[in-house]
């Protein structure tokens, strides 16, 4: 009898020290419940930052992987083939990814022309992907007079094009997720993603060994794993949206007709505001030396890290910031958003300085040139991504054409700007072209805002 009530009393004494463990796991567990609860945008934004984060990892790794093997002028050719995908992406998307989120926000009350605004949209894509795969190789050619650079590249800058098809499939998927607000299963898919490229690419090295080259490269971090993810994704949507055969032609004309008088804008914004970049590399191509290309693409590897968190905050506000339709509810939101500055500027100052050493570290001195490069453009995206939190308001206040109208002024800014500059200050030349203008139209666009909602609010 002793025996057991000692060991009674030891058990009670060992669970009296664990209690306040199980305690304080408890207590962690229940304020973090309560937080997804209270805060759910900001759960899903870091549920998507995480995402972003791992997949654009994987595009930093690759990226220094390559500008390191490869060299400055071959990178820069690499560069070039990604800006000619991301250019044709651009124009074959028609501005259809934000047009889509907003209209399904405005058929919120009709299930029916909600699913064939989604469904119309796929049969479309599938159009523009035949439609590029046919006109690939003939705009490759024209591509290489006109950059006047080798033979040699034409198949590569065809599958560039070809890819901006399969790309738009990829895009479609993660517009779908939006639009329900599946912001889980977008990071997941995202995840998946970026698995694919690190599998893919590591795959292809070790099977072409010596014979690896661009278009291994390109095929392995973009084409196969988008084709693979979208395939995924989109089969299910396909027979859901589906059941019974595809919506009548007539119908389908109509919704794309509808959303193309609004989508014109935001594709005229978005292709004019990608073309900004884009124009600067080709126009560096021309007017300097590939290895000017291949340090101004270098430095602005690390500038695209701001962008993992542009992507993951704005795949979260822009449906609920487009729902918004009581001017209170506009202004609320805007001061929220400043509010937020001085938190901000902080985490900018620090991730900035990060980025900077390991620039430093990981290219070495044969990219030394590419660190103003970095610190000149990383600060105007990073400013340009807050002030885009106040300005996406334009699309709630149904003003696409002021968004487009902006960007048309940057890209005819950029392009006069690095033209004058490159000859003599060559990279650095292009990353100043690149900054006025980009901050100093987001700042006209969030003035813009700010004037239209008060207007409003006295009206």
């Amino acid at each position: 009898m002793g025996k057991i009530t000692k060991i009674v009393k030891m058990k009670k004494e060992f669970a009296g020290k664990l209690r306040p463990r199980y305690c304080s796991i408890t207590k962690i567990r229940k304020m973090g419940t309560e937080l997804i609860k209270k805060h759910p945008k900001v759960t899903s934004i870091a549920v998507l930052l995480c995402a972003n984060v791992f997949n654009n990892l994987v595009t930093f790794i690759v990226n220094v992987f390559l500008a390191r093997t490869f060299g400055p002028e071959n990178f820069g050719i690499f560069s070039l083939a990604v800006s000619i995908m991301m250019i044709f992406h651009l124009v074959a998307n028609l501005g259809l990814t934000l047009t889509m989120i907003r209209f399904y926000n405005l058929y919120e009350k009709d299930v029916q022309q909600q699913k064939l605004l989604l469904s119309s949209f796929l049969i479309l894509r599938f159009f523009i992907i035949s439609l590029l795969v046919g006109i690939a190789s003939p705009c490759a050619i024209l591509l290489i007079k006109l950059l006047k650079v080798s033979d040699s590249y034409a198949l590569l800058f065809s599958l560039s094009i070809m890819t901006s098809g399969v790309l738009s499939l990829w895009v479609y998927l993660q517009n779908f997720m939006q639009a329900y607000k599946r912001f889980s299963r977008l990071a997941i898919y995202i995840i998946i993603y970026g698995t694919f490229r690190i599998i893919c690419f590591t795959l292809l090295y070790f099977i072409c060994n010596k014979q690896f080259n661009l278009i291994a490269v390109l095929g392995s971090l973009y084409s196969a794993p988008a084709l693979i993810v979208a395939c995924i994704g989109i089969i299910p949507i396909i027979i859901n949206l589906f059941p019974s055969g595809l919506p009548a032609f007539s119908d389908i004309m109509k919704t794309i007709r509808r959303a193309i008088r609004y989508s014109k804008w935001v594709a005229i914004s978005g292709i004019s505001y990608n073309l900004v970049l884009r124009s600067i590399q080709f126009i560096l191509a021309i007017r300097t030396s590939k290895l000017e290309l291949g340090i101004f693409s270098a430095g602005f590897v690390f500038t695209v890290a701001f962008s993992t968190l542009n992507v993951a905050v704005r795949s979260v506000f822009f449906p609920h910031v487009t729902a918004l339709d009581k001017t209170q509810d506009m202004k609320s939101h805007f001061k929220k958003i400043k509010k937020l500055f001085p938190y901000y500027l902080i985490f900018m100052i620090i991730s900035i300085a990060f980025l900077a050493v390991i620039q430093i570290v990981f290219l070495g001195d044969e990219y030394a040139t590419a660190l103003p490069v970095f610190l000149i453009t990383s600060v105007a995206l990073a400013l340009t991504i807050f002030m885009g939190l106040i300005s996406m308001l334009i699309h709630t206040l149904m003003h696409p054409e002021i968004d487009a109208f902006v960007n048309i002024g940057r890209l005819v800014t950029a392009g006069v700007l690095v033209y004058l500059f490159a000859p003599n200050f060559g990279a650095i030349g292009g990353a100043i072209a690149y900054t006025l203008p980009i901050v100093l139209g987001e700042l006209f666009m969030v003035l813009f805002v700010r004037r239209t909602i008060h207007e409003k609010a006295q009206v």
